[in-house]
């Protein structure tokens, strides 16, 4: 096992979760649905990137550098918000924030290969 694929089963370990047997020597993109999961990553030249869901926590979107070093990337927001008193206007600057932000992460985990 090497360091990416240690440092995934670590991070999931409490689910039972690992990469595929052959993912790492075959460099596939892929997708594990598991345990309330469902979790796609795809394979650089010396990491991999994946991005995982569960209803029960934030979506998190990580690089494993190949010494297993884990970085975490920008992932969709689940909420946003406003000051208490915030006018209408400030109201819908940070709901227009929130939905552009979360567009454009969107959109870079769908060029990844991440979304569909």
């Amino acid at each position: 096992m090497n360091a990416i694929e240690r440092t995934f089963a670590r991070t999931f370990d409490n689910w039972g979760i690992s990469l595929p047997p052959d993912a790492t020597a075959l460099r596939r993109p892929g997708k594990i649905v598991q345990a309330g999961w469902i979790i796609r990553y795809v394979f650089g030249e010396d990491h991999l990137k994946y991005y995982a869901v569960h209803r029960m926590t934030n979506p998190r979107h990580v690089r494993i550098h190949s010494d297993g070093r884990r970085e975490s990337l920008e992932a969709p927001r689940e909420m946003y918000a406003v000051p208490r008193g915030a006018d209408e206007r400030a109201q819908q600057k940070a709901r227009e924030d929130f939905y552009e932000y979360n567009r454009r992460v969107h959109a870079e985990l769908r060029a990844k290969g991440l979304m569909d």
